[in-house]
């Protein structure tokens, strides 16, 4: 059998570079090229507004300056684990902003090689502050509601939804 190659023209792939460029500027998810020294190449407007630095003063930018300290030695051990797997397997984390606020985030990624052998790791990253938010509001909730329950003195019987029986305090 014969096989032949597919190899676009010039035009199909100027279209398809313009398309990935388009996704990559619009995408509401923060996206950076990140060099495996630590320096940021790239980032979107999504990513720069995240972490709360302008996205031209972000190239050259050491990604350890967005990190909070404690989580240095988990972003070593996700990029060695990234670069033996070729993707950065989703995990949470923080970026730190200039005025000291931190952003927990989602991160996840895949590693790139060019040309000439460099690698970078290029990340996805998406804010996940209003999910941590409702989840500390859902956990004072139930604390504050075993609290009430935990205080009364008499009999206590609580149903669910559909009505089957879920506690039974005396």
């Amino acid at each position: 059998h014969r096989c032949e190659h597919f190899a676009p023209d010039g035009a199909a792939l100027k279209s398809s570079l313009a398309e990935l460029d388009a996704l990559f500027r619009n995408s509401p998810l923060g996206m950076a090229m990140i060099r495996v020294d630590g320096s940021i190449v790239r980032v979107n407007e999504a990513f720069a507004q995240m972490v709360g630095v302008e996205a031209d003063a972000l190239p050259g930018m050491r990604y350890a300056a967005l990190t909070p300290q404690r989580l240095h030695a988990l972003d070593r051990e996700k990029t060695l684990d990234a670069l033996h797997q070729g993707v950065v397997t989703p995990y949470e984390r923080a970026f730190v902003r200039p005025d000291g606020t931190e952003v927990p985030v989602l991160l996840s990624g895949a590693v790139m090689r060019d040309a000439e052998g460099g690698t970078a790791i290029w990340t996805v990253v998406e804010d996940i502050s209003e999910r941590k938010a409702a989840e500390l509001a859902l956990a004072a909730a139930h604390a504050t509601n075993a609290s009430i329950i935990a205080a009364m003195p008499d009999m206590l019987i609580q149903f669910d939804a559909n009505l089957r029986l879920v506690a039974v305090r005396t």
